[in-house]
């Protein structure tokens, strides 16, 4: 049975949530993307840019938004959260457009009363293996909790982030017509 438990996290919670795990493809240059034409464009090199996106997975988010906001080349007080990402140009390798584009867009239109709840899990052995965080993993939610991430470091007062905790997830052993829900 499938059970989630309806929470708010802690600034610290918050903080270290472990960021998505990385897609194959930024990293391993034989994987590719979903859907990716391989007739029209042969090679796909990995380039410096992917490596800095694959390093972000598997991080507490406070050690991605560390990254990010030095990746942006911007320093000082009072930064401007959509500024950073517009400062970071890397383009992943199934990408037309910078990866960090959608988030100065949610940053520039951001409102923390309209975030809805981030969906977290506790981390598996192979994400525990992966980073020495022992707190949750974001299953749905690692861009836009990024974002407030990064607005915070830059200056907003945490408001606590609502949050939706699997507490039995286990999709592998179940099938889809034998499962309940219950959210609490």
């Amino acid at each position: 049975m499938y059970e989630f438990t309806k929470l708010q996290l802690t600034e610290n919670e918050f903080n270290n949530l472990v960021f998505m795990g990385p897609p194959p493809w930024w990293i391993n240059e034989e994987a590719y993307p979903p859907r990716y034409n391989k007739e029209e464009h042969p090679t796909l090199p990995v380039r410096e840019g992917d490596k800095f996106l694959h390093n972000l997975g598997f991080k507490p988010l406070n050690r991605v938004v560390q990254k990010v906001i030095e990746r942006s080349g911007l320093d000082g007080q009072n930064l401007n959260p959509t500024e950073v990402f517009e400062n970071i140009g890397i383009i992943a390798r199934y990408d037309p457009e910078p990866w960090f584009k959608k988030h100065a867009c949610l940053s520039r239109h951001f409102r923390k009363d309209l975030m809805p709840p981030i969906w977290i899990r506790n981390i598996t052995p192979y994400e525990r293996n992966q980073c020495s965080s022992k707190t949750f993993y974001v299953e749905d939610g690692n861009h836009r909790a990024l974002v407030y991430a990064v607005r915070i470091a830059c200056g907003a007062t945490y408001e606590p982030v609502e949050a939706i905790h699997a507490t039995s997830w286990e999709p592998a052993k179940h099938s889809v017509t034998h499962f309940s829900l219950q959210l609490l």
